[in-house]
């Protein structure tokens, strides 16, 4: 069965490869795994591979990479050049088989992606078997905070829709990609609560939850100018959840 990216994997790469993912999102991941030389890590929903090729340049001992969409992993396995510490495999995040252990688990713009709570349960479960205890999982997903009346982000290349009315837990959504006023690729995900990302973490074994904002790089000033990012970072559309395993 093909993935929803397999239809529109180059688009899709297309619109990530932006200032804003290496000043906001990839800062901020940089930011929150710390050193991770020698680690053995797991990127959940890995997509065209860019946090996995990122982690492994920073000294990263092995890093695999899985995601649903054939047409994203060609595009992973293309990028990664001479990397042979990388590895990718064609799995739903929710039905992963046993993959052995790791240090660190990431999914950088997947869990938005989960259609039922059950399946999110099951993608949380899933990265615990992966993990011994103290073992850490870093995600950056959406931020249930984020207003839609609030300031707008199309500058910064997001347009966020509701659809079926008022937001509510599992409520559908629709992203555009946007550059000006061309739309490059729409995507569908799915409005999760803190509360319930949190419940489902400590069901399957984690602690130590905790929310932080994304930040953006220092050397962005120089590309894009003091302050560029502020009416971004005013209303984020996306955050930053960490956990640790008991």
């Amino acid at each position: 069965m093909k993935a929803p990216y397999d239809d529109y994997a180059n688009e899709y790469l297309q619109a990530t490869d932006s200032d804003f993912r290496r000043d906001v999102i990839d800062y901020s991941v940089h930011e929150a795994v710390g050193d991770v030389r020698g680690l053995a890590v797991l990127d959940l929903g890995c997509g065209d591979g860019r946090v996995g090729r990122l982690l492994v340049d920073r000294g990263a001992g092995r890093v695999v990479g899985v995601d649903q969409s054939e047409e994203m992993l060609l595009l992973a396995e293309t990028h990664a050049g001479d990397r042979d510490r990388l590895t990718y495999l064609r799995h739903h995040a929710h039905e992963l088989p046993d993959l052995g252990g790791f240090d660190l688990v990431v999914a950088v713009n997947m869990l938005h992606y989960a259609r039922t709570e059950d399946e999110l349960a099951r993608i949380y479960q899933r990265a615990a078997a992966h993990l011994p205890p103290g073992g850490r999982f870093i995600a950056v997903l959406n931020d249930a905070h984020y207003d839609p009346d609030g300031p707008s982000i199309a500058r910064y290349g997001f347009v966020i829709h509701q659809l079926g009315g008022p937001r509510h837990n599992g409520s559908e959504l629709h992203q555009q990609f946007v550059d000006g006023d061309r739309v490059v690729v729409e995507v569908r995900n799915y409005h999760w609560l803190r509360e319930t990302h949190e419940n489902l973490l400590q069901k399957a074994g984690f602690a130590h939850i905790e929310w932080t904002p994304l930040t953006a790089s220092p050397d962005s000033a120089a590309r894009c100018g003091d302050g560029y990012y502020d009416g971004y970072l005013a209303n984020p559309h996306l955050t930053m959840l960490r956990a640790t395993l008991r």
